[in-house]
């Protein structure tokens, strides 16, 4: 597994420090923080899915105490803003010993065993590259770059359909998706590789980029779903997840693209309701009424790219659904605490709006 790339980071880093368990939490961390490591994180790095263990499982969705690629990657872009490199260094061996797999290729989830499916997620490798190139140049080790590079590479020989990447890639059968997620376009990280091999890259980006200013809608969503064959988007009968829409919109902004339909239909959302809701259509109207800390999260993220002062009210009303109690064993986590039903989705990227 990647002898070549991995193994000098984690010797490299055993000579500092023992990364083979997590990091302790000091008394200038967030709540927050505290409480992904605290109830969240296992002792090798992995981040649960839920607290809970006893949901049923269903096919191709992590549950209970799963362990995804997706929280690796955002808890290695916390670890670089907020300059915890020994958190990095942690999770890279995470990284390394859990979900790098066929030297190349990293395993979208695995289970509280350690096993998962030989299927990777574009978007999470995007991501994971990003922040090794990145963590890379911030701490002058040429280690994380030659890891990064080599995600990179896995995604161009697996993932790669065309000018675009699919959504995944399953090395197993040797078989890629048909479908490309708007979301998944994370321009920043495109642009980044793009810079490093415009061999393999500049046309995965510039392609990239002109998809993603097609999947913008006038009303500020984004069309989620684009078939590779037919070179189509598909409809979106059931409404807009606005964590998509926001997720796309945000991508877009990290690379200049305009966003102010976005930027509008969160201020008209806001003066109608006084709450963000999870599910929309293309009209406004909303098609559930659940609220979702990441929701809020993505939107003060794009806000504050934007230097828009919406910002700071949403950031609030995330605020409110934390775990409010200092007495609380889960306080600053965002959970249902009759339930113990949470999700290391909403817990990461309110710590990215923590430290961004």
């Amino acid at each position: 597994m990647l002898a070549a790339a991995v193994f000098p980071i984690i010797f490299l880093c055993q000579e500092k420090e023992n990364v083979q368990h997590k990091p302790g939490v000091s008394p200038d961390d967030s709540p927050l923080y505290s409480f992904v490591s605290r109830h969240l994180m296992s002792d090798d790095g992995g981040v649960y899915t839920n607290l809970r263990t006893d949901l049923l499982k269903q096919p191709d969705t992590a549950r209970n105490h799963d362990q995804l690629s997706e929280s690796t990657g955002l808890l290695m872009e916390y670890a670089l803003l907020s300059q915890k490199k020994d958190l990095f260094d942690h999770q890279v061996y995470f990284l390394d010993k859990n979900l790098v797999s066929s030297k190349k290729w990293v395993k979208w989830m695995v289970g509280d065993e350690k096993k998962g499916p030989p299927v990777n997620a574009s978007i999470d490798d995007l991501r994971i590259a990003h922040a090794l190139i990145q963590a890379g140049q911030k701490w002058g080790n040429p280690e994380y770059k030659k890891l990064g590079m080599s995600v990179a590479e896995g995604l161009i020989q697996g993932n790669a359909s065309g000018p675009y990447l699919a959504d995944y890639y399953n090395w197993e059968d040797k078989k890629k998706g048909d479908k490309l997620t708007s979301s998944y376009l994370d321009l920043k990280a495109m642009r980044l590789l793009a810079e490093e091999k415009p061999a393999d890259w500049k046309k995965v980006y510039e392609s990239s980029r002109t998809l993603l200013q097609e999947a913008q809608l006038p009303s500020g969503l984004y069309r989620k779903t684009y078939k590779l064959d037919s070179k189509q988007w598909l409809p979106d009968g059931q409404g807009y997840n606005l964590i998509d829409s926001l997720l796309a919109a945000l991508h877009a902004s990290e690379d200049g693209l305009s966003v102010e339909p976005t930027l509008s239909f969160l201020q008209k959302a806001w003066n109608k309701d006084g709450v963000l809701y999870g599910t929309y259509k293309e009209d406004g109207q909303t098609l559930t009424e659940n609220e979702s800390p990441a929701v809020y999260a993505i939107a003060v993220r794009l806000l504050r790219l934007q230097q828009d002062p919406l910002a700071e009210e949403l950031k609030k009303r995330m605020g409110q659904l934390s775990v409010q109690d200092s007495n609380s064993p889960y306080y600053g986590g965002f959970l249902d605490t009759n339930t113990l039903e949470c999700y290391s989705f909403d817990q990461l990227q309110a710590l990215l709006v923590e430290r961004e």
